[in-house]
């Protein structure tokens, strides 16, 4: 049993388990104003908490869930063996000795009815614990599979066609349909990328180099910290700048190399 618990559910699952202990012992309710109630609560619920804690976070994650079910099952049964003795104990001392009843005054009076609740009480326990451990591990596959969902759309602006010279670009809120082949030159201004085409332009979120990867390899150059532009439109290099038809982009100094490639 994974210790995935947060706090909420612990405290949801005492206050549930302890409120059916209190409704099984409706007796005990049924005594308040006499004598030793509190007393007598206290034992009585406390003892079958300190079983189930003992069963669900001890024995069980330690023992069953490593395949130590002979070891776990001898100790579970010598658990059980000390709560219903101890339970005894405080019968034949309240009942026997403080209220002279005669009948409770040895051990095993009520041991039959003592096997069978603590029994039933400790697969109660267990059914709730599991129920509310799948619950929180369902919340917490559901967020999970939401981030992962949110990092997907994220992770990429541009999303490309099989066999296809088509392509969508995320510009805002809205995904493009263009043709790659159309785009001249990729200008880059800090977190955001102009794409050029000859007859429009887009903005699009990311770095240039981002946008560089989401092409064929080769297909853009940088030849400026600010820029790219697409091999196929180049019409001439200098050592300035490049001239794509009517339109010139700077060369960078350190991008002089890249530029003069171009035309190889």
């Amino acid at each position: 049993m994974k210790r995935s618990f947060r706090k909420f559910y612990i405290v949801l699952f005492w206050v549930l388990i302890t409120l059916i202990v209190l409704y099984d012992r409706r007796f005990l309710i049924q005594k308040i104003g006499l004598g030793h109630f509190a007393e007598c609560t206290v034992v009585r619920v406390g003892l079958l908490m300190a079983l189930s804690y003992l069963n669900l976070n001890v024995l069980m994650p330690r023992l069953l869930e490593r395949g130590r079910v002979i070891v776990y099952a001898v100790l579970l049964g010598a658990s059980i063996a000390v709560y219903i003795y101890l339970q005894q104990l405080y019968d034949v001392y309240l009942y026997g000795l403080v209220l002279g009843d005669q009948d409770s005054r040895t051990l095993g009076a009520a041991s039959t009815y003592l096997i069978f609740t603590t029994v039933w009480y400790l697969i109660l326990t267990i059914v709730f614990y599991k129920a509310l451990e799948w619950y929180e591990q369902k919340k917490q596959v559901e967020g999970l599979e939401e981030e992962i969902r949110q990092l997907k759309e994220k992770e990429s602006m541009l999303v490309k066609e099989e066999d296809s010279s088509e392509m969508f670009i995320k510009s805002g809120t809205k995904k493009v349909r263009i043709d790659r082949d159309a785009i001249t030159y990729v200008q880059g201004l800090k977190d955001y990328a102009i794409l050029y085409t000859s007859a429009d332009k887009l903005i699009v979120k990311g770095t240039l180099k981002s946008v560089e990867e989401m092409f064929p390899s080769g297909m853009l150059v940088r030849i400026h910290k600010s820029y790219l532009v697409a091999r196929k439109k180049v019409s001439s290099v200098s050592s300035s700048k490049v001239m794509l038809g009517s339109q010139p982009v700077p060369v960078g100094r350190s991008y002089r190399e890249n530029a003069e490639k171009i035309m190889l």
